[in-house]
């Protein structure tokens, strides 16, 4: 776009002829915006007609070879912190998911509030947040992670720290 040095207008027939030009230059931009707006929706829409027939193809490969994958994991040789396997087109295997916070068994989350609630007050306050009680997970996780929560008292809370194996695959 190119740079205009902006001009101070020095009266009111000046300003006149401002007006006079935006009255020209508005109305040209609109209809070139409009045109290009309905040159991209065509070929938007063109492309789209063959481009989700081959993007639904590939998601349901992808599940194919996760559930494959996860299925087949003692087939899988170890490739440091990943257990993965070569094959001629490329590379699969399975890598941890970041930990997350769960809970134990059938145990519900208003379960394990209610447990929090009967800690003692410094623990308590440190995973409730106000105004109404609510559980901060991340801070409960930092919390197990750090060794300030006993295994016992993870347990009675009916919470663990869990990763899961997710496939990936590399192509080539």
């Amino acid at each position: 776009m190119a740079k205009t040095k902006l001009r101070m207008l020095e009266s009111w027939e000046a300003l006149d002829e401002v007006l006079a030009e935006l009255a020209q230059l508005e109305p040209a931009h609109a209809k070139l915006a409009a045109r290009r707006d309905d040159v991209i929706a065509r070929l938007t829409a063109r492309y789209d007609e063959k481009i989700e027939p081959l993007w639904a193809r590939i998601i349901m490969l992808r599940a194919a070879l996760g559930v494959f994958v996860l299925a087949h994991s003692g087939d899988l040789s170890p490739d440091g912190d990943r257990r993965s396997r070569d094959l001629s087109h490329g590379r699969v295997g399975l890598y941890l998911s970041p930990p997350r916070l769960a809970t134990i068994g059938r145990r519900k989350w208003a379960t394990v509030l209610e447990r929090i609630q009967e800690l003692p007050a410094r623990l308590r306050d440190r995973f409730l947040r106000q105004p109404e009680p609510k559980l901060d997970k991340d801070e409960l996780q930092a919390a197990i992670r750090e060794g300030d929560i006993s295994d016992e008292q993870r347990r009675e809370l009916g919470v663990d720290i869990r990763q899961d194996d997710i496939a990936y695959y590399q192509l080539g």
